[in-house]
């Protein structure tokens, strides 16, 4: 895995009690990112939040990658992800 790849270890589905549009929260290990003022042994471990539903192919054990589009204010978002 590369810094941009991460593997599923954990899979949250639900419905926003705010909004009431359905989410994934994905549970990720991967490679910390390069760093010239710190030293980083193993790997990190992040959770990310992503509107709607997954495809079908992203499962506990896959390697997935992260799609970004323009959010508010021109700033990268996450529009999709998808197995690798």
């Amino acid at each position: 895995m590369n810094n941009l790849e991460f593997q599923v270890v954990g899979i949250v589905t639900g419905i926003s009690s705010k909004s009431g549009k359905a989410y994934t929260m994905l549970h990720l290990l991967g490679d910390f990112a390069p760093s010239n003022k710190q030293l980083c042994q193993g790997q990190q471990c992040i959770t990310q939040y992503v509107e709607g539903a997954v495809p079908s192919d992203v499962a506990v054990g896959s390697v997935v990658a992260f799609d970004y589009g323009l959010g508010f204010g021109g700033r990268p978002t996450i529009v999709g992800v998808h197995a690798i």
